[in-house]
């Protein structure tokens, strides 16, 4: 009986998640670690940038959306060191939301280079130096 139940729950949710789009993924927010996961030489927006170079639009558009996603979860979370900084904190994540979607809206617009510029804008150092020298411990 107790085992026919937790089957029933689990239908249950499943139906609940399916029915409202969402997954378990979708639950939790990335951390600012994982958010951070966009730079680097096999960052996500290289990847974008090298997808487009190659006109591999679906690449780079799947690519870029997950960029987006990035930049849109970053100001969700609070900083470890000057968390008390919360304008500073939410108009640096607004700004690098702005670049994350100016590199999606060029991915979508399959223009190779507007997404080049896009990237080569969001991985500006002057942009990181911004943020982790005030809120990175």
């Amino acid at each position: 009986m107790l085992r026919k139940f937790g089957v029933a729950a689990l239908l249950l949710a499943g139906f609940v998640f399916s029915a409202t789009g969402l997954t378990a993924a979708d639950e939790k927010t990335p951390t600012i670690k994982q958010c951070m996961k966009f730079q680097g030489k096999n960052g996500i927006a290289n990847k974008v940038n090298e997808a487009a170079k190659a006109d591999k639009w679906d690449d780079a558009q799947k690519q870029s959306a997950e960029l987006f996603k990035i930049g849109q979860a970053l100001g969700k979370n609070t900083p470890t060191k000057n968390a008390d900084k919360k304008d500073d904190w939410e108009k640096i994540c607004k700004e690098f939301c702005e670049k994350t979607k100016a590199v999606d809206d060029a991915a979508k617009a399959k223009k190779a280079d507007d997404v080049s510029k896009a990237v080569a804008a969001l991985l500006d150092q002057n942009n990181c130096k911004g943020c982790h020298g005030t809120f990175k411990k």
